[in-house]
């Protein structure tokens, strides 16, 4: 189940608590008492009575939401319109928090699948993508995910330290739970192995989902089993057997295909 995103910009680690949280702030409480003017604050005839200033309503401008369907986030401040969720693994194993433009993951426990979507857009034809360092075990994952949804599922391009990469499609249809089916893997001279820093792209075009790893375009597979239509998009990290699994995110980008 989805949780809500919220980060603290704080050197200390926050580790991940609670499943779909929301928050709603506010007193709703009154005092039944009526409150009757003395006749000291009554005015008297003499006085001149001054009508307090009216404050302008806020314009519809400055009323919309600040978020973009086309942008890059670089976490130099807490991201909103974000939220996560565990695919497996442990959750108390796991922590995440934004630092110095850069959101860091450390997962301490194996077969940990951590996802992140952005929710405030949905999308059909887009392009992600994301630059991040590896700063611990080569044995991990970085994921790319397009056309989200809960009912129908999600593609999604997992890419290895280690030099490997796949592209499957979970289908939240198949019965019990949903299932990852593999549409296609390699490797890769583009990824840069160890602890480096590599910029991977991942586009849904119609029926196409394409690959770039450092600038180049690695694979392209035609889709039309599956035929996902739209949703959110986001990025994901997985650890294997190798801990612990150490990853910096300097921006994500969602951009036209």
């Amino acid at each position: 189940m989805k949780a809500l995103l919220r980060l603290a910009i704080i050197p200390a680690l926050i580790v991940l608590v609670g499943i779909a949280c929301s928050f709603n702030i506010g007193d709703t409480g009154g005092s039944d008492e009526s409150v009757v003017p003395s006749e000291e604050s009554a005015p008297s005839p003499t006085e001149e009575v001054v009508d307090a200033p009216v404050e302008d309503s806020p314009s519809e401008e400055e009323t919309t939401s600040s978020s973009e369907p086309y942008t890059t986030f670089t976490f130099d401040e807490e991201p909103s319109g974000w939220s996560y969720w565990f695919q497996s693994g442990d959750e108390e194993k796991t922590s995440f928090f934004v630092e110095d433009g850069r959101m860091n993951v450390e997962i301490n426990g194996k077969q940990t699948y951590l996802y992140f979507t952005y929710d405030d857009y949905t999308y059909d034809n887009v392009y992600v993508e994301t630059v991040v360092e590896n700063r611990g075990a080569n044995s991990q994952s970085v994921s790319l995910i397009c056309r989200y949804s809960d009912e129908d599922g999600w593609y999604e391009a997992n890419i290895g330290n280690d030099g490997l990469y796949n592209i499957f499609v979970f289908d939240a249809r198949k019965q019990p739970k949903g299932g990852y089916d593999m549409l296609g893997s390699g490797g890769s001279n583009a990824i840069k192995q160890g602890k480096d820093v590599n910029a991977y792209g991942f586009s849904c075009n119609d029926k196409k989902l394409t690959l770039w790893i450092n600038g180049t375009e690695v694979t392209q597979i035609k889709e039309n089993n599956y035929a996902l239509r739209e949703g959110n998009v986001g990025f994901g990290v997985s650890s294997f057997e190798s801990l612990p699994v150490i990853v910096e995110f300097d921006e994500f980008t969602i951009d036209q295909p």
